[in-house]
């Protein structure tokens, strides 16, 4: 029997696109550990990266959406409560719930802000404000962390950069669904990953408040 190189290029192999892509991050991860461990320096998985398809930048939305799951730690008695609210939201086919409406509508219940009202303050923040600028589901978060308290400029400042980190650096509507089309996920399964990114990270504010 001959035997099997694994090589790179025979790993990926008839792999889909979500399949190379956690190859990437399972070998990222272990050149990590490596480096903590050894304290020496080891190259990122570059080389690996550039055999795939996939832009490894915005792939936690990626794996988020298809998987249908986010981080699975455990906040306590806040954490899920408005995530699962986000689900049920982005579930409504009609009337649509653009990806603002869809974050702030998730905390609407103890803002005492009515669904209505809610609804209505989002509306002209979809589709990045309708012009493809910043994330609605930004400016959503950004809503409900001000009605929540949670508005010192390092919090705010700190949730660009983490946002910034998780998705190549965009923070605009069209530059993440130019990066997602690469992919070939769908748009709605995109946008929802990412209401679902804002809710939980907000959820982690309060737990941590």
């Amino acid at each position: 029997m001959q035997k099997q190189s694994w090589n790179a290029k025979n790993i990926l192999n008839g792999k889909s696109k979500i399949e190379i892509w956690i190859l990437i991050n399972i070998r990222a991860a272990f050149a990590s550990q490596k480096q903590a461990i050894r304290g020496s320096a080891i190259a990122p998985a570059a080389s690996l990266a550039s055999l795939s398809p996939v832009a490894t930048c915005g792939a936690p939305t990626i794996l988020a959406a298809v998987t249908n799951k986010t981080s699975n730690t455990n906040f306590g008695g806040i954490m899920g409560k408005y995530l699962e609210k986000a689900k049920e939201i982005r579930a409504i086919v009609e009337p649509h719930h653009n990806c603002a409406q869809s974050v702030l509508m998730a905390f609407s219940d103890d803002l005492n802000l009515d669904s209505k009202t809610a609804y209505q303050l989002g509306s002209c923040f979809g589709s990045g404000m309708k012009c493809g600028s910043t994330c609605g589901a930004i400016s959503g978060a950004l809503m409900a962390m001000g009605l929540l308290g949670l508005d010192s400029p390092e919090i705010t400042q700190k949730f660009f950069r983490d946002f910034k980190q998780n998705h190549c650096g965009f923070i605009d509507c069209k530059d993440l669904l130019a990066e997602n089309a690469k992919t070939g996920t769908s748009k709605k399964t995109h946008c929802d990953a990412l209401v679902f990114e804002a809710v939980e990270y907000i959820e982690k504010l309060l737990e941590d408040k």
